[in-house]
C-alpha cells in the first residue's frame, strides 16, 4: 500500500531499513556472546554456593567463612558485570530501533511535505501514507527484538546442545546380554588407562587377574594405585587401552552396558544418597523396583547388621531421607548401601579400598 499510494515516499521510508536489519545482525551476534558469558558466570556462581552448602563443616573447621563469601561476592560482582553489559547492549539496540521509527516518520512528513507543496501529493494520501509508515516502524521494532531475544536464547542454550549433541565416548545400551550368567570373571590386560582423555596416564600396567566363580578376592594397595580404577573398569566405566576384560569368556565390550551393570551389586567407599526415604534408597539396588515388595527390602535391612535400621525401615517405611549434605551419620549411610547389595541377591564379591562388588543379581 505504501508504494501505491507513492513510491518516491515508500523509497524514502524504507530507505532506513537494510541499515536498521544490518545493525540488529551485529547486535544479535555480540549478545549471543555476552548471554554465554552470563550463563557461564552465574553457572560459576551456583557452583561455588553449592559448593560451600555442600562442605559447611569443612569451611567452619577452617574458620574460612569470610574466605568463602569474598569468593561468592566475587562472582557475584562478575556476573553483574555481564548482566550490565547485556543491559547496556540492549538497552543501545532498542533505543536505536526506536528512534528509526520516528525517522521514518520524520522522512515522511519532510519529504511528503515537499511533494504536496509541489501538488504531487494530496492531505489524504499523505495521511494514509503516515498510517502505514508507523505500521512499518512497529515492525521493525518487534522485529529488532525478535532477533535479539533469539540471540539471547540461543547463547543461553549452547551448553544445553554441546551436552545433548556430544557422542558418548562408551555405548550406553545395546549389545549382547547372556541368557545365563555364572559370575565367573576374568580380566587379562596389558595396560589400564585411568582417563579416557589421557592414555599416557596409566594406573596399571601388564596386569593378569582371573576370579573364579565364588570366590573372594581383596585388592590391596597404596591410595593412587588404581584399585578403585579397577573397579570401574569391571563395570565399564572407562575401558582398558589394551588387554581385554572377560565375564563368563565374553568380553565385556560385547556385552550390553545396562546388563553389564544390572548384573553388578557394588558398595562404593563414599555412599551417596538420594533426598528420599531408607526404604527408596535401599530399593534402589534394586534389579526390578516394581516386583520388589516392602518384606525383600526389610529383610536386606535386617541382613545388614546395623541396629535398628531394619525396625526405622519398617517403623517410617516412606519418612523422607537424606540426600546430599543430609544429616545421615556415615555408619547407617553405609549399612544402607550395604542393603543394596543385600537386596541385589548377589553371588561372590570382591573388595578393594572400600568398593565391595557383587556379582550376579537376581
Amino acid at each position: 500500500m505504501m508504494v501505491y499510494t507513492s513510491s518516491h515516499l515508500a523509497l524514502v521510508g524504507l530507505s532506513v531499513v537494510p541499515p536498521v536489519a544490518a545493525a540488529s545482525f551485529v547486535f544479535a551476534r555480540r549478545l549471543k556472546q555476552v548471554a554465554v558469558d552470563v550463563q557461564s558466570r552465574l553457572a560459576q556462581t551456583s557452583a561455588i554456593a553449592e559448593e560451600q552448602f555442600s562442605n559447611v563443616r569443612t569451611v567452619r573447621s577452617f574458620a574460612k567463612e569470610e574466605y568463602e563469601k569474598s569468593r561468592y561476592t566475587q562472582g557475584l560482582h562478575l556476573l553483574l558485570d555481564r548482566i550490565n553489559t547485556e543491559t547496556t547492549l540492549k538497552a543501545l539496540f532498542f533505543g536505536c530501533t526506536g528512534a528509526t521509527g520516528n525517522m521514518i516518520v520524520l522522512a515522511v512528513l519532510y519529504y511528503g511535505g515537499l511533494l504536496m507543496s509541489r501538488g504531487e501529493l494530496t492531505v489524504g494520501s499523505l495521511s494514509s501514507f503516515l498510517l502505514y509508515a508507523a505500521y512499518v516502524g512497529v515492525s521493525i521494532g518487534g522485529l529488532g527484538s525478535f532477533f535479539t531475544e533469539s540471540a539471547k536464547a540461543l547463547g543461553a542454550s549452547k551448553k544445553i546442545w554441546e551436552i545433548v549433541d556430544r557422542t558418548p565416548a562408551l555405548p550406553v545400551a545395546g549389545g549382547r546380554i547372556l541368557e545365563q550368567l555364572e559370575g565367573s570373571g576374568r580380566s587379562f590386560t596389558t595396560s589400564l588407562s585411568r582417563t579416557l582423555h589421557d592414555p599416557r596416564h596409566r594406573s596399571s600396567n601388564k596386569l593378569s587377574l582371573l576370579v573364579p566363580e565364588g570366590s573372594i578376592l581383596a585388592v590391596v594397595g597404596p591410595s593412587g594405585q588404581g584399585k578403585s580404577t579397577l573397579a570401574a573398569l569391571l563395570l565399564r566405566l572407562y575401558d582398558p587401552t589394551s588387554g581385554l576384560i572377560m565375564l563368563d569368556g565374553v568380553d565385556v565390550r560385547e556385552l550390553d552396558p545396562r546388563f553389564l551393570r544390572t548384573s553388578v551389586g557394588i558398595v562404593s567407599q563414599e555412599p551417596t544418597l538420594f533426598a528420599a526415604s531408607i526404604y527408596d534408597n535401599i530399593l534402589y539396588g534394586s534389579k526390578d523396583p516394581a516386583q520388589t515388595t516392602r518384606d525383600d527390602v526389610v529383610q536386606a535391612a535386617s541382613r545388614s547388621k546395623c541396629p535398628g535400621l531394619h525396625r526405622s525401615v519398617a517403623r517410617r517405611i516412606r519418612h523422607p531421607g537424606w540426600g546430599k549434605g543430609g544429616s545421615f551419620v556415615r555408619r547407617p549411610k553405609a549399612k544402607s548401601c550395604h542393603c543394596q547389595g543385600y537386596l541385589e541377591g548377589s553371588q561372590g564379591s570382591g573388595v578393594g579400598r572400600g568398593n565391595q562388588l557383587s556379582g550376579r543379581r537376581k
